[in-house]
């Protein structure tokens, strides 16, 4: 009979905390917003409007460069998110969920350091082996990076069309789906040209 107790009052508690849990993250992501709102709106970061500072990064995994210049017109999803960010790895452990022409113009900006074989491994039980990797922490300032997960939409010349921060993989999509539509092509290229700023 105790032991019967014990058993129910220990799953109350569970129950309890885990409900705790997602009201105190509720608040956090509303808490966030209203600051957002209460700075007029403007999205962090880069003015619309604005040529992104370096569009040629060398890939993560060494195997070359990305080269944003390269893209055939198709609007890229910069996203800057930390693995250690509780906010960006809920939002990376969903970004599979994302429709195949959606993912295939994410390139994802970790803000982490260390060897890429600390990452990869984690980065692929994700479901994002397909998504190319830029270690970004030396960009952080030329992006004017304030507080992950941000994200800037470039169109076809480089220009930022979209700014802000997203908490949701169905913010993310919304966020962009105007400028990206079902005809344009599929994959980022690596190949490098010269009319475009390298780092």
């Amino acid at each position: 009979m105790n032991n019967a107790i014990l058993i129910f009052t220990t799953m109350g508690l569970l129950i309890c905390a885990l409900a705790m849990t997602v009201l105190l993250r509720q608040i956090g992501l509303i808490s966030r917003r209203m600051v957002e709102l209460g700075r007029g709106g403007r999205a962090p970061g880069l003015e619309i409007g604005t040529a992104i500072p370096v569009c040629q990064f060398n890939l993560a995994d060494g195997s070359g460069k990305l080269d944003l210049s390269s893209t055939g017109g198709r609007p890229v999803i910069l996203l800057f998110a930390s693995l250690s960010c509780g906010l960006c790895r809920s939002l990376l452990e969903n970004l599979r969920d994302l429709d195949s022409d959606v993912l295939g113009s994410v390139v994802l900006m970790l803000l982490d350091s260390g060897p890429w074989k600390r990452f990869s491994s984690e980065l692929d039980d994700l479901g994002l082996k397909a998504v190319p990797v830029v270690f970004a922490v030396n960009y952080v300032e030329e992006y004017q990076i304030t507080m992950p997960p941000q994200v800037y939409v470039a169109d076809g010349d480089l220009k930022i069309v979209e700014a802000g921060r997203v908490f949701t993989v169905n913010e993310l999509a919304k966020f962009f789906e105007k400028h990206i539509g079902p005809s344009d092509s599929n994959a980022l290229s690596h190949k490098q040209k010269e009319d475009c700023l390298e780092q």
